[in-house]
Formats: C-alpha cells, structure tokens, sequence
C-alpha cells in the first residue's frame, strides 16, 4: 500500500531568504522613519498618476460595472478628494488601497514586499518589470504596504463572538462562544439574515472597498467566504433565523476570544497538512494528494521528488484525486511540470485566451509576455492573434453570447489565444480516472490548473465554482513617482475556452457540489471537541465524498 508522504510548506531556502528580507526590512525602517511626508501636491499627483494609468489599462473596470455594478471610473472625483484630505501618510496609503480594493480584484492592491521581492530577483529579459521596481526600493514598498493594509487587520485575539462561512449562498453559523449562546441563545446551524438592518447579501456588498469580495456566478452575488466584516470597533446588530424559521435578534460587539478559531476548511485535516500531502482511501482503492500552493517552480525540487515516489507507488490504482482547494495559485510550471507532465499518458493541451487593454502602459508588459512561443521539451505555449474583426467568423454563437462586449472595443487590442501543451515524461503513466476537486479558494495559477483540466478532459473537476482570473501572465506593477508605492494589478483579462471572462465565470466544475451546512457546523464541532483528522474524512465532506462515489464507479 502507498505510504503517507508529507514535505514543509515552504523550503529551508525560502524561510531564510525570509528571514533575511525582515531583518533588512528592519534596519531600514529606523532610517525611513524619519523621512518627510508627502506634500498635498505629491499625494495627488500619485493619485492621478495611477488613476491614468488603470483607467487605460486595467482589464477589468468595464467588466466590474456591467457584472458588479459598480462604476469604478464614476467615481474619480471622490478619489480625488479623499487624496486630497487625507492628513498624513497612513491616511493617503489607506485612500490608495480602499481605490484599489474597489476595483475589488484579486490581484489589484498595494504590493506586498515578497512579492516585490521576486520582481526584483526576475530575469534581465522581464525588462518592463525591472524598470519600475528600480525606481523605489524594498523598505518603501514595506513602508507603504503597512500602512495600507492596517485597517484590513484585526488585532490580535479579537473577534466576533460568533463565525458565519458562506455555504449553498447563505452564511452558515458554525462556531459561537459560550457565553453567547448562554446570553442570547445563538447557536450554530443559524443563519445570518440581516446585519444593521440590511439583508445580509446587502451589507456584504456595501463592504466593497473595505476587502475583496468574491463573485458567485450561480447566485451572481458579491460574497465573503468567512463572515468577517472589516474590523471598527463599533458593535453590530444581528439578525439569526434557525431551523425552525426563528429569529434571534441581538447587537454584537467585536471582543477578545481566548481560543484560536479553526474555520471548517477543507480537505479536514488541513490545517496539519505541509503544501503536499499524499495518501490512498478507500482502503487504498484511490490514490490522494492535496497542493496547498502551487509553490515557486525553482523552489519545488523536493516536493518534485516526493509526487514522483507518491505518482509510482499508485500507478496501478483505478482513480487518483487531486485536490487543490484553498490553493490560491503560485506558478503555472508547477502543475504542468510536477504533476501533469508525470502523469501523462500523451500530450495534453489546453487553450487559454487573453485579452489586453490598449493602453500605452501596459504595451511593453504584453509584448515581453507574448513577442514569441514557448517551446521546450516539457511544454510548449503556442500563441495566435485573432483579430476582432474576424471574431465573428471564428466563434461559435455561443461563444460569441459568452464574450465580454467590452473586447469589441477600441479600448482592448485583437485577443490571443494560447495553446499549452505539456508533454509526458513517462515517468509515472497513470492509466485511470483523474479528479480534480476544487473550490472558491482555487485562484490566479490554480485556476489555471482547473480550466487545464477542464477544457483538456485531462481530469474530471469536481467541486463548486473556483475564485477565477486565471491567466498565464505576470502580474504588472506600477511604482508612484512621489512616494515610491508599488501597485500591483492583472496585465489581461483571461478567458476560458468558451470566451466567458475567468474573472466572471470563473472556472465551472464538470460536476457541481456544494458542501452541506449540517456537516459544516458538525465539522466545526468536531474541530472545536479537538479530534484530530489523521487524513482527509468523506465523513464531513460531501465533495469529497461525491467524488470518491465517481472514482469507485458507484455512480455513471
């Protein structure tokens, strides 16, 4: 029988260089500290510097106000104004990325250090990234990034007295606190219904800007995963409805919770589980891996050599599941090289589109990324222009129902469509059914994963919608000319093989499972009782139990 395998999160090399980067990181915030602030001119001429720059270049604005409803471009004026009161650094950084977060993108905000880090260290020919990351350095890009990013934070041990996840479209309450329950009888199982006095899908909504809310294309609503509002201090009043249809109606305040809180995230198990853990269930019948972070390619030699052991052991089992939920992305080489490229019986290509903006910004970007295929030994990625005046010849209708309108505008150059193909290594063949389980966690180059072996037939995708914006581009920074604040956003719009836009449609399983609310506030209890979860339990998961029936063949 295969043996469990496990491997660390992150390697030796990356918790030193870690390590490394926050002691330099330290050193030179006693010396920026005392810099001067910016002047109200040099905060506005940052605003409307970047404001230019997104206006004509970020791919998304024109999709986020016919899906979203929301017109970010309206709204510069109050942008404007915001700047131009805002008193200090700490309140100019908060303006940017409350603009940002408005966008309400995954991949647009400030830009965190380590990833300013790895722009630093990329390769001579990424030379539009190099450019802007030299106009500033690694203690501003810190500087800046914490204070735009405090007011997201809760202090430490605050909390909520209770815990709500989004679950078949409602917030499932699935941890309280004693005392609450004592006081004002709310128990998990209850469902949120209104929160100062709006229906509780409204109140989310109208949190756009304060963190990134993710988009439901069944229900096409704004969401939170965790029912976590930005943190204020100012009480909330609450509306609960159980069961039995009644309603529990009680004003809250944010309060110290002594205990460490677990959502109930699945694989279970997970919160024990390093970035690859592999096993067999069903009695060793299917083969089972899960990838907590499609981890730098150049840092992935170990975990390489631990899937490869894993890959060989199981290559005669009927079925292998690879699960890749609360995997938000990394890189795209280490799906296609650690675990395609090995399992493959014959090449296997997937087709992904992007679509550009017109902008001049963003030209140097789109012609680095895609002047010339990519053609090695492992993997190719074939690129072709279509141009939008023969869209209507090539697509099908319903692809044509699916494109984004905004595409057909002067405001987006001809898409490119991309053919990736990886080819076998032979090392590992695997002959049987493959599954890949996803969820609304699954995002950037895990999405990419997803739509691969979706539209490739690869694998079969089980699990609920992904969290979208796939894309096989680098994400494109932008350095203010005042500050030396670094922002990040996504260089195209990526779309699926049907023209549907990833950010939108995200990636559709072939088989939609939700999770069961019972087994959610069961699992929580479990989690909160301490039983421990050797390896992943069908028990409490209705994905993974479905997909476990498809794999055994219990069901057509």
């Amino acid at each position: 029988m295969p043996s469990k395998q496990k491997t660390d999160r992150k390697s030796d090399l990356h918790v030193y260089l870690l390590a490394l980067l926050g002691m330099v990181i330290g050193i030179a915030l006693i010396f920026t500290s005392c810099a001067p602030e910016l002047t109200v001119e040099q905060r506005l001429a940052d605003f409307e510097y970047l404001f230019a720059v997104l206006r004509e270049n970020h791919p998304y604005l024109a999709l986020k106000a016919r899906v979203e409803n929301y017109d970010w471009l309206a709204h510069e004026k109050e942008f404007e104004n915001a700047v131009r009161k805002s008193g200090s650094e700490a309140a100019f950084a908060r303006c940017i990325q409350e603009m940002l977060l408005l966008i309400n993108n995954g991949h647009t905000s400030v830009m965190d250090p380590l990833t300013f880090r790895n722009v630093q260290s990329a390769p001579k020919e990424m030379s539009p990234w190099i450019y802007q990351a030299i106009k500033t350095d690694i203690e501003t890009v810190y500087h800046w990034y914490q204070l735009a990013t405090k007011e997201q934070r809760y202090p430490q041990n605050i909390s909520l007295p209770f815990r709500a996840r989004y679950v078949e479209g409602e917030y499932i309450v699935y941890w309280t606190s004693d005392e609450l329950t004592a006081r004002s009888k709310v128990f998990p199982g209850q469902i949120i219904r209104t929160v100062n006095a709006k229906p509780v899908h409204e109140y989310v909504e109208s949190l756009r800007g304060k963190t990134w809310l993710r988009y439901d294309p069944l229900r096409e609503r704004l969401f939170m995963l965790e029912f976590m509002p930005p943190y204020r201090g100012r009480p909330l009043h609450i509306v609960f409805e159980d069961e039995l249809k009644t309603f529990v109606d009680v004003i809250l305040s944010f309060t110290e919770v002594p205990q460490q809180i677990q959502p109930p995230v699945f694989p279970t198990g997970v919160w024990d589980m390093p970035n690859v853990y592999t096993t067999t269930l069903a009695d060793g019948q299917v083969g089972y891996v899960h990838i907590a972070q499609m981890t730098g390619y150049s840092l992935s030699g170990y975990e390489k050599e631990l899937l490869l052991s894993f890959f060989s052991e199981i290559k005669g089992l009927p079925a292998l599941i690879i699960d890749i939920r609360n995997n938000t992305g990394g890189s795209n080489l280490y799906w296609m090289l650690n675990i395609v490229r090995p399992l493959a019986t014959q090449p296997i290509t997937g087709i992904n589109i992007s679509a550009y903006r017109s902008g001049t910004y963003i030209m140097p970007f789109l012609f680095t990324e895609q002047s010339s295929d990519t053609i090695t030994d492992e993997y190719t990625i074939e690129r072709t222009v279509i141009p939008k005046s023969e869209l209507k010849s090539v697509l099908t209708p319903t692809q044509m129902k699916n494109l984004p309108p905004e595409i057909l505008t002067p405001d987006f150059v001809d898409p490119i469509m991309c053919r990736t193909t990886v080819y076998p290594s032979l090392e590992c063949p695997f002959n049987g059914k493959i599954f890949l389980l996803v969820d609304y966690e699954v995002f950037s180059a895990a999405d990419c994963f997803a739509q691969f072996c979706k539209y490739s037939g690869w694998a079969q995708v089980v699990g609920q919608h992904t969290a979208g914006d796939a894309s096989y581009s680098n994400i494109v920074l932008v350095t203010l000319p005042n500050s030396g604040m670094v922002v990040k956003f996504p260089p195209d719009m990526g779309l699926n093989p049907d023209f549907s836009a990833s950010e939108e449609m995200h990636t559709a399983p072939d088989v939609i499972v939700e999770q069961d609310p019972k087994m959610i506030v069961e699992y929580a209890q479990a989690i909160k009782n301490g039983e421990k979860f050797p390896e992943p339990d069908p028990k409490y998961d209705a994905v993974l139990a479905k997909c476990l029936e498809l794999a055994l063949g219990e069901e057509p």
